[in-house]
């Protein structure tokens, strides 16, 4: 029973003593919006989506070909 007591003691002295953090805007704790870390550049976005969907359909391809070579 002591050292529940003993438990219960520290886990609330350890609460009370928790450091607040400020956040990089220096308000106390409330969100703000810094922007993006990075820049958004669609151009590139949308080359590497056809990049991909091309791939994809290589590869489907390909495996499709495996599928019927080992069929025969």
């Amino acid at each position: 029973m002591k050292f529940t007591s003993i438990a219960v003691l520290a886990l609330f002295l350890a609460e009370s003593q928790a450091v607040k953090i400020n956040d990089v805007c220096g308000s106390d704790g409330h969100w703000c919006n810094k922007g993006l870390p990075y820049d958004l550049d669609e151009g590139t976005l949308r080359k590497a989506e056809a990049d991909n969907a091309h791939k994809n359909d290589l590869f489907d391809e390909a495996t499709r070909a495996d599928a019927i070579a080992k069929a025969n």
